[in-house]
Formats: structure tokens, C-alpha cells, sequence
């Protein structure tokens, strides 16, 4: 139909056969009033040319007033746009000047009102992969002092949740969070996702979260009433939980029903020396089939090394790692597959300089790297928390060959809580996780 009006609206009319005559009207008489008199006191002539009648006192004509209304809009519009960019300058000044406290999260930090990430929170994350889809369940502390879960599953489009309140924990606790599948202990074929926090006695608690119906629950380990330092800093890689004692020794929580140990949960310390109060601690299995674990911590001479322990040996054994980095400095740490087909990982362990510089050293198949940074993890906040992602796994189930759960997450120079990927060569910005971090403006 467009095509068919078109071409009726574009014939041409023939004028050569019609006659033009004079308009009907010109016979008629042109009347006109004439215009008043310039000087009849009754109406004066505006700036327009409009005749108004003439009015006494002061008079601003509707030009000046609208002219005078617009510039004092835009002076007060000024005004606003001044203020607020000078409170954001002035809290990233602040932000950006904090250095690095001693146990990397500031109980006094307490700015964010319920529901954002606290300053100085302490962040924990776990995942996994089912076929092709994968999850991700990523912890952090408000201001309030609760503990929030977000999850973020790859079938709703990386869309990462409103941020599920659960707990109220110790104001600064320290986080971590491990996963495994049920079908593991004959238990079923749900994800469990478990979160460890200290309460306000510094006694370590446990809240379980089922993949099938997103509620938590208290853990065993809230029975045994284990104290742990003040300090201490958490790692957990499934099935073990690493803290520091008031001595400051390391020990390890391994769940394990084979032995007599109460709930199935082994607590023994470990033959580690040398360590300093509020140790870095972080865990990532050695292979991708849970073959054993690294347990990275800090020595007192600030040297952050690797513990080995053998699943066949059942023994720890100190590890090849050794890289200097500021005292009690957060870190994180995550494994990747060298290859489709290869068990051996590649490690990645991050962790921030004295100019707040996040700086990586990693493990390839020629051996330990120099340290490096990227410009995707510029921008992170001094004295801030890190979680890195190594995706569960057990002995007769590795975790699967690809980069999507390759991801580490921070706070930023604006306090925002920020995720990023490493795809095998570079890392890339994944940008904010907004449900956590809804104050202040949206960043790219």
C-alpha cells in the first residue's frame, strides 16, 4: 500500500488549460483602525510593539522577567552541581589517603548504611559450574554490621541478586566461603555453599546455603565453640577451613566423617612457624581434582609462602612459594587449568603494594613469575579486601576447563565493590557489582 500512494501522490497535475481570474475579494473595502495617538496617556508601546494599556509604579516586561527567572535557575543549578562534586572529591581524597590497616578490614569503617558493603568489609566468594551454566555466591558485611549473600547464576544473564541479609556478625569480621556437591556424601545433587564468620566473641560460625532453596542455616561448626584470634583472617577451599588461634598458631578445621572427630569436623594445628598475628590466609586445591591444598599465610620477615598438603600422604609440607608483601596485606589467590586436558593449575596470587598498587605473581609451567600489574585492576581502594574465585571440585569430579569463574573481587578508590575476570592473557574489568554497593555515583 505505501508503494501505491506514493506513486498517485507523485503524478503530475496539467495547469495549462485552467484560467486565472482575479480574487473575489478585491472589491472589498479595506477597513483598518487607525493605531492611537503616541501621546494618548492611556496606553504606552512595550518593547515588543504590543499595545498595553499604561500602568503605573514599576514594570518588567515578560521578556526580562523570563530572561531573569532563567538566570537565577541556572546560578542555582551551579550552586548544587558545585557542592555535590565537591563532597565526591573530597571522600575520594579520603578514600584514596587510608593505607592499609593491620588486619585489612577498620571495625570503625562503619559509613554504609544496611544493605551496601560496609568500608572494610571483608569479602568471601565460592562457585561452581553444572554442564555449561555456572554460579556464584559472593559474601560481604553492611554497615550494620549483617552479612549479605549475592548470587549471580549465568542462565539469568550475570545478573547478580538484590543481596540476601542473613546474619548478624562481630563488626569487621573476617570472611570465607567454600562449596561442594551433596551427591558427595550421599546426600542428594544440590550445591552447598558455606559461609565462615566470627561472632562477637570471635567463636567461629557457620551458615549453609542450599542451591535449591537459597535459605541458610547454622552450621556444625556453631556447636563446637572454637575461639579464634580477634585478628585473625579466614581461608577455606572444601572440605577445609583455615584460621589463627589467640597464639597466633595455624590451625585447620577438615571436614571428615571417616574419623572419630565430633560433627565430623578434624581441628588440628598446623606445624607452621615463623608466622606473624593476623596472618594473610587463603586456599586453593593443588590440581583440578582436589588432589591437595595450598594454604598461603604471612611469616613475621612479611614473606607470604605456600603449605602444601598431599591428599595420598596426608601430610603438610612447605611449598615452593616465597614473595615479600606489606605486613598483614590482604590477598587473594586462584588456580586456572594449564590446558583442556591437563590437571595442573596455574596459580595467580594478588595482593596490594604500598602505593595500593594491586600487584599479581603467578605460577606457569616455566615456574613463579615476577610480579605485575594490569590496567583491570587499577583503581582498587588502599587497605582493601580481596576474593578470588577457584570453582569446587572433589577427587573424582574436577572443575571444568574455561575462565568464566576466573574472577577476583575488590573495593575501589569510590568504595564500590568491584569484579574482575582474567580470560588466560589479560584481565578484563567486569565493572561493579551494584546490588552491593548502592551508594554514590554509577562508575564505568
Amino acid at each position: 500500500m505505501a508503494d501505491a500512494y506514493s506513486q498517485d501522490t507523485q503524478k503530475q497535475v496539467d495547469y495549462s488549460g485552467l484560467e486565472v481570474g482575479t480574487p473575489p475579494f478585491s472589491c472589498l473595502p479595506e477597513v483598518a483602525p487607525p493605531p492611537p495617538p503616541k501621546d494618548d496617556p492611556k496606553f504606552v508601546y512595550d518593547s515588543d510593539s504590543t499595545l498595553v494599556p499604561k500602568r503605573k509604579g514599576i514594570f518588567i516586561s515578560r521578556q526580562r522577567l523570563l530572561l531573569g527567572l532563567a538566570i537565577a535557575l541556572l546560578v542555582i543549578i551551579a550552586v548544587a552541581v558545585g557542592a555535590i562534586v565537591g563532597v565526591l572529591k573530597q571522600n575520594e581524597r579520603s578514600q584514596s589517603s587510608q593505607s592499609p590497616n593491620n588486619n585489612g578490614s577498620d571495625p570503625n569503617a562503619n559509613s554504609a548504611p544496611g544493605g551496601s558493603i560496609r568500608n572494610g568489609s571483608s569479602i568471601a566468594v565460592t562457585g561452581w559450574r553444572t554442564g555449561n551454566e555456572y554460579s556464584i555466591r559472593l559474601f560481604y558485611q553492611d554497615g550494620d554490621g549483617f552479612l549479605h549473600m549475592s548470587s549471580m547464576e549465568s542462565t539469568t544473564g550475570e545478573v547478580w541478586s538484590g543481596g540476601l541479609k542473613f546474619v548478624k556478625a562481630k563488626l569487621g569480621t573476617p570472611l570465607a566461603a567454600s562449596s561442594f556437591n551433596q551427591s558427595i556424601y550421599g546426600n542428594g545433587a544440590d550445591m552447598e555453599a558455606h559461609v565462615y564468620y566470627l561472632d562477637d566473641s570471635s567463636t567461629l560460625q557457620e551458615i549453609i546455603f542450599k542451591n535449591s532453596d537459597k535459605a541458610g542455616k547454622a552450621g556444625i561448626l556453631n556447636d563446637l565453640n572454637i575461639k579464634a584470634a580477634s585478628d585473625t583472617r579466614l581461608g577455606a577451599y572444601w572440605p577445609s577451613l583455615a584460621y589463627q588461634n589467640p597464639d597466633n598458631s595455624i590451625s585447620e578445621i577438615r571436614y571428615n566423617c571417616t574419623t572419630s572427630a565430633q560433627d565430623c569436623c578434624n581441628n588440628r594445628k598446623l606445624d607452621i612457624s615463623d608466622q606473624g598475628p593476623s596472618a594473610s590466609l587463603a586456599q586453593v586445591p593443588m590440581g583440578r581434582n582436589l588432589s591437595g591444598i595450598f594454604l598461603y599465610y604471612q611469616k613475621k620477615d612479611h614473606n607470604l609462602v605456600n603449605y602444601a598438603w598431599n591428599g595420598d600422604s596426608d601430610q603438610w609440607n612447605l611449598g615452593d612459594f616465597s614473595q615479600s608483601i606489606p605486613p598483614s596485606a590482604p590477598i587473594g589467590v586462584f588456580g586456572t587449568p594449564r590446558a583442556a586436558d591437563s590437571d595442573r593449575l596455574n596459580f595467580h596470587v594478588i595482593w596490594q603494594d604500598p602505593q595500593g598498587i594491586l600487584q599479581v605473581s603467578w605460577l606457569q609451567a616455566s615456574g613463579w613469575q615476577s610480579p605485575q600489574t594490569s590496567p583491570g585492576l587499577n583503581n582498587a581502594a588502599n587497605g582493601t579486601n580481596l576474593a578470588c574465585l577457584t570453582p569446587a571440585s572433589w577427587h573424582d569430579n574436577p572443575f571444568q576447563y574455561g575462565p568464566e569463574l576466573s574472577r577476583c573481587f575488590f573495593m575501589n578508590v569510590h568504595g564500590k565493590l568491584k569484579q574482575v575476570q582474567y580470560g588466560g592473557k589479560a584481565w578484563k574489568d567486569l565493572g561493579i557489582v551494584w546490588n552491593a554497593s548502592k551508594n554514590g555515583e554509577k562508575l564505568k
